[in-house]
C-alpha cells in the first residue's frame, strides 16, 4: 500500500506566466529531490548516474526560456523507505572516496528518492576508542582491523588483519568524513544507519576477559561484557550525532552459523496430523522450491502407497502430484511440492523458498505451515535479539534496528521457522526492519509470512563483488515490487543492496523507480525513457537501441546469477568461478550494439550514452567471439590438442585486446582511475604502496598477500570481486590465459597420447604459476603508462572500428 510520502510536479495551477516556472513539492527534501529528477529526466531529458557509469547528462544545452505546460502530477511512494547500500559497498566501491565524491553521491541519493542509507565510513575511530579503554593495545588492533579495502570483513564478517594495519591517519580522517556524510544526509532528510555493536571483538579479548563467553571472535549477546561494550559504542554515537539519526545496524553476531550458543534447531517441533495442513489452491507457475539438487536422483523405497520415491538433498520425487502431496502432508518437515520439468517428477521439499524455475515448472506450498507445523519460538534467538535491542534502545529510545535478512536464507525450514519467530517476536512492532536483500531471486518475506509481521524492505542485490556487466530481469523486479506492495502490509520500502556500484545502472534505476507508483513501469517504456535521458535528445533511433536491451541483456526470464565472469577473464580448469554465458544470443547483441553505434552521432556529447555504447560493445565481444574462442580452446584442451589450443587462445587474446582498447575509451571501465584514487588517499597518509596493494588485491585474488607468500591452493575468494576493465584485462586476465595454454602444452608434450587430458594436465604446476604471477601483480606500483588514468581512445571511433571488424563474425570453432 502507498505511504503518505509523495512529490508533486506541474505548473498548470500557478497562474499567468506559468511557463516561466515549474512547481515541485514533496513531503520532505528527499521527495522534492525525487520530484526534481522526475521533471528533469521526463521533460528535459537529463540523467544522473554513478560517476564510473557515465556520470551526469546535465545542461548539455541551455535551459529553455520557458517550461512546457505540465498538468500537476502527484506520485506516491509505495512504502516509507527507499533503501541504498550493502555493508560491503563501502569496501568494494567507496573506500577511496573524498568528501567531494561523497557529496555527489548523497545528491544522487536525494534525486533518486533514497531516504535510508548506511553510514559505515569511519566507525573504526569509535571502535578503537572503545577497545583501547578495555586494555586492547594498538598492536592488537592492528591485527584486528583489516586494511582499507577490506574493512567490511573485520567490521562484522569474522575476518581480521587482511591488508593491514590501518595507517595511523586513517582513523581521524575517516571519522571527519563520516561527520560530513551524516550532516549532509540529515540536511536532506536521508536516514543514516550507524553500526551498533554486534559482538565481534579483537582476538586478544579472549585472553583479557577469560570469563567472557567468546567463541571464534564473537561475544555472546547474553554475556554482561556485551552490554558493557554496546553501551560504550552507543554512548559515543549518540554523543556525537544526537538526534541526527535513529537507525542502527547490528547483524554479524546473529549469523545463526556463528558460535555454539546460537542454535536454530533448539525449537522442538511437534509432529502434526496431516489433515491440519493445506496446500495453496493453485500452483505457482515457473517456480521451484529451494533445498533440492538437480537430477539424476537416487531411487529409494517409499512408505507411501507402495511407490518408490527418488531422494536427493533431503527431498523426494514421485510420479504423480497426489503421491507427492500425500507424502508431504505426512512429513512434519515438508513445506511444499514442485514439479520438475527436467525429470517430469513431483518433488517434496523441506524448504519453503520459492525460486524462479524453468518454464512449465510449478510449485504448491503448504500455505498454513506456520500454524499446522506448530512452530515454537526459539528461546535462545528471542533472548539474544532482546539483549541487542536493549543495548541500542537504552541509549536512543527512538532507535530502529536494521538487520540484514540474507543471513536467514537457509532458515526456510520447520526448525528455522522457530528461530525467525523467536527473534522477531522479541522486538516491538516498528522497531525492527529486516532487509530482504536478494529478493530479485529469493524472497524471504514469502515463506516467513512477512518475517512474522515484521517491517521489511524488499531489495535487489543482483551483484557480488561489484562484478560489472549487463544483466538482470527488470520485468521481474517490476512484477515483484508491485506484488509485495499489495500483498504485505509489513513491506515498508524498496531498495538496492548490490555489493558494488559503478555497474549496470539501468537495472538499479529500475529498482529505485519501482519504489514509486509510476504509471509506466514496464520494461520497454523504462528503457526508452532511460535511453532518452542518457542521450539528452528525443530520437527514435536512440529509443529503439535502448528498447532492444529488453530483448538482449535485460530479457525476461533470464538465468539469475550474482557472479559474472566473462570468457576473457576465466581461470580455466580450477573451477573457482562459473563462466557467464549471458542471457541472449550473439547475433542479437551484435544488432543491439549496431543500433547504438548508428545512434551515436545524435548523442556524441553525452557521457552517459558513450558509456552505454562501450558497455554493450564489450558485452558482445565477451559473449560473442570471446565465448566462441574460449569454448574452442577448452575443446582442444579436452582433446589434448596443443596446436588447436594455441590457435584458439590467439584468437581469444585478440578479442581480449580489442575489448581492452574499447574499454580504455571509457574511464569508468578502466583500472587506472581505481588505482589513482587509492594513490591519492595513500599519499595523504604516507601509505601509497599499501593502498595500491589493497586495490589490486581485492580485484584479483581478493585476499591480500605479502610478496614472500607461497600458496599451494587457489584462494576460495579468487576473482570474487573481478572486474572487466581496460588495463586489467590485458595485463592480468589475458596473461593468465596464456599461462594456462603454456602449462597445458607442456603437460601434453610429455604425456601418453592415449590418456585423458585432465589426467595428463599438471594442475599443481599450473596453479603454482598462476599464484606466483597473481601475488606479484598485487604488489606492482601504479604505472600511469601501463594503467592510464584518462581515456585512450575516442569511444565512437573505436566502437565503429571494432563493429566493422566483427559485424560479419560467425562462430566456427
Amino acid at each position: 500500500s502507498s505511504s503518505s510520502s509523495c512529490f508533486v510536479v506541474g505548473n498548470d495551477e500557478v497562474g499567468v506566466g506559468s511557463g516561466e516556472r515549474m512547481v515541485i513539492g514533496g513531503t520532505s527534501a528527499v521527495e522534492m529531490g525525487a520530484g526534481l529528477y522526475y521533471f528533469l529526466r521526463t521533460h528535459l531529458h537529463m540523467s544522473f548516474s554513478w560517476n564510473r557509469t557515465g556520470g551526469d547528462n546535465f545542461l548539455l544545452k541551455p535551459l529553455p526560456s520557458s517550461f512546457p505546460q505540465i498538468s500537476t502530477v502527484k506520485v506516491n511512494r509505495r512504502g516509507k523507505y527507499s533503501y541504498y547500500q550493502n555493508v560491503v559497498t563501502a569496501s568494494y566501491s567507496m573506500v577511496w572516496w573524498d568528501w567531494k565524491r561523497w557529496e555527489e553521491e548523497i545528491d544522487w541519493m536525494a534525486l533518486n528518492g533514497v531516504n535510508l542509507a548506511l553510514a559505515y565510513t569511519g566507525q573504526e575511530f569509535i571502535y578503537k576508542k572503545v577497545f583501547r579503554s578495555l586494555n586492547v593495545s594498538q598492536s592488537d588492533l592492528d591485527v584486528f582491523f583489516n586494511g582499507p579495502a577490506f574493512l567490511a570483513w573485520s567490521r562484522g564478517q569474522g575476518k581480521s588483519g587482511m591488508g593491514g594495519p590501518l595507517p595511523s591517519g586513517w582513523y581521524d580522517q575517516q571519522w571527519e568524513l563520516l561527520k560530513k556524510i551524516i550532516g549532509r544526509q540529515s540536511a536532506l532528510g536521508i536516514g543514516s544507519i550507524l553500526p551498533a555493536f554486534e559482538g565481534n571483538v579483537p582476538p586478544v579479548m579472549q585472553e583479557l576477559y577469560p570469563q567472557a563467553n567468546i567463541t571464534n571472535g564473537w561475544l555472546d549477546g547474553l554475556d554482561p561484557l556485551f552490554q558493557s561494550i554496546a553501551s560504550m559504542v552507543m554512548t559515543e554515537f549518540t554523543n556525537n550525532f544526537g538526534n541526527a539519526t535513529h537507525f542502527y545496524q547490528a547483524d554479524g553476531f546473529f549469523n545463526h552459523n556463528t558460535g555454539p550458543w546460537i542454535d536454530s534447531t533448539n525449537s522442538k517441533q511437534q509432529r502434526q496430523q496431516r489433515e491440519s495442513c493445506v496446500f495453496s489452491s493453485e500452483g505457482i507457475p515457473n517456480t521451484v522450491l529451494g533445498g533440492c539438487g538437480a537430477p539424476p536422483y537416487e531411487v529409494k523405497p517409499s512408505h507411501h502407497r507402495g511407490e518408490r520415491a527418488i531422494s536427493y538433498s533431503g527431498c523426494a520425487a514421485y510420479s504423480t502430484k497426489e503421491d507427492a502431496m500425500d507424502a508431504c502432508l505426512g512429513d512434519a518437515e515438508c513445506l511444499g511440492v514442485f514439479y520438475n520439468v527436467t525429470s517430469k517428477l513431483f518433488v517434496t521439499s523441506n524448504h519453503a523458498t520459492q525460486m524462479p524455475g524453468d518454464s512449465g515448472s510449478m510449485a504448491w506450498v503448504v500455505s498454513n505451515a506456520w500454524d499446522c507445523r506448530n512452530i515454537v519460538a526459539d528461546e535462545g534467538a528471542r533472548q539474544r535479539a532482546s539483549a541487542v535491542y536493549k543495548s541500542i534502545v537504552s541509549h536512543d529510545p527512538d532507535a530502529v534496528w536494521v538487520y540484514q535478512g540474507w543471513i536467514w536464507m537457509d532458515l526456510d525450514t520447520v526448525s528455522g521457522f522457530g528461530y525467525v519467530r523467536g527473534f522477531t517476536n522479541a522486538i516491538p512492532k516498528g522497531k525492527l526492519i529486516i532487509l530482504d536483500m536478494e529478493a530479485e531471486y529469493q524472497e524471504l518475506w514469502q515463506w516467513s509470512e512477512s518475517f512474522q509481521d515484521t517491517d521489511f524492505i524488499w531489495a535487489a542485490m543482483d551483484n557480488f563483488g561489484g562484478n560489472n556487466g549487463l544483466y538482470g530481469d527488470i520485468s521481474l523486479v517490476f512484477n515483484r515490487t508491485a506484488h509485495v506492495s499489495m500483498a504485505s502490509n509489513s513491506c515498508v520500502g524498496i531498495g538496492i543492496s548490490m555489493e558494488g556500484i559503478d555497474q549496470n545502472p539501468a537495472y538499479y534505476q529500475a529498482v529505485l523507480d519501482s519504489a514509486w507508483e509510476y504509471e509506466d513501469l514496464y520494461l520497454s517504456s523504462h528503457l526508452q525513457q532511460w535511453g532518452t535521458a542518457r542521450c539528452g535528445v528525443v530520437d527514435d533511433a536512440v529509443q529503439h537501441a535502448y528498447k532492444m536491451l529488453g530483448d538482449t541483456v535485460y530479457n525476461q526470464g533470464q538465468l539469475h546469477s550474482l557472479h559474472h565472469v566473462y570468457s576473457t577473464q576465466m581461470l580455466p580448469v580450477i573451477g573457482i568461478r562459473t563462466l557467464w554465458r549471458g542471457s541472449s544470443n550473439a547475433p542479437s547483441l551484435l544488432n543491439n550494439w549496431k543500433l547504438f553505434v548508428d545512434a551515436s552521432p545524435t548523442c556524441a556529447n553525452s557521457s552517459p550514452f558513450l558509456f552505454d555504447l562501450v558497455d554493450i560493445g564489450r558485452e558482445f565481444l565477451a559473449l560473442g567471439p570471446g565465448l566462441c574462442y574460449y569454448d574452442a580452446m577448452m575443446q582442444n584442451f579436452n582433446a589434448r590438442n596443443c596446436s588447436g589450443m594455441q590457435r584458439s587462445v590467439t584468437n581469444l587474446l585478440e578479442v581480449a585486446e580489442d575489448m581492452d582498447m574499447l574499454m580504455s575509451s571509457q574511464e569508468g571501465l578502466m583500472l587506472g582511475p581505481w588505482l589513482a584514487m587509492a594513490t591519492v588517499l595513500g599519499e595523504q597518509m604516507n601509505a601509497t604502496d599499501q593502498m595500491v596493494w589493497n586495490a589490486l588485491s581485492q580485484i584479483t585474488l581478493w585476499n591480500p598477500y605479502n610478496t614472500n607468500t607461497t600458496l599451494s591452493e587457489v584462494p576460495i575468494h579468487t576473482d570474487y570481486a573481478i572486474k572487466i576493465w581496460g588495463g586489467l584485462q590485458q595485463q592480468y586476465h589475458s596473461k593468465r590465459l596464456g599461462i594456462f595454454v603454456d602449462a597445458a602444452c607442456e603437460s601434453f608434450k610429455d604425456s601418453d597420447s592415449t590418456s585423458d587430458s585432465e589426467a595428463d594436465f599438471d594442475v599443481q604446476a599450473y596453479i603454482n604459476r598462476i599464484l606466483s604471477f597473481s601475488v606479484s601483480f598485487q604488489h606492482q606500483p601504479l604505472n600511469s603508462t601501463v594503467f592510464p588514468i584518462h581515456r585512450q581512445f575516442d569511444p565512437i571511433v573505436m566502437s565503429r572500428k571494432l563493429l566493422s571488424k566483427y559485424q560479419a563474425f560467425k562462430c566456427t570453432k
